[in-house]
């Protein structure tokens, strides 16, 4: 991936509040699907509905930036290393 490109996929990712706060939440370690609804559900005082974080999710696995693990019958997710240098990266400069 480019420079270019992570600059790009960097900024999608935190000018959109809730994979913002999908990422952010995951920082500080693993999550299940549950978790992180409960974490976008502080966004919206109506609540969001688990799709819609399922779906965010989806969007983040597809861009690399999380990954599933399975315990149980349980999915969790975590951020990837790949995520880990881009903002590392952006840190940096």
């Amino acid at each position: 991936m480019s420079a270019e490109d992570e600059v790009k996929l960097y900024q999608r990712i935190v000018g959109c509040i809730p994979t913002q706060r999908i990422v952010e939440s995951l920082k500080s370690g693993e999550k299940s699907l549950k978790d992180l609804t409960e974490e976008l559900n502080k966004l919206s005082p109506e609540g969001l509905n688990s799709l819609v974080t399922e779906l965010y999710v989806i969007q983040l696995k597809a861009e690399g930036i999380i990954e599933e693990t399975k315990k149980g019958g349980d999915i969790y997710f975590r951020l990837t290393d790949k995520w880990k240098n881009i903002e590392a990266k952006k840190k940096s400069s």
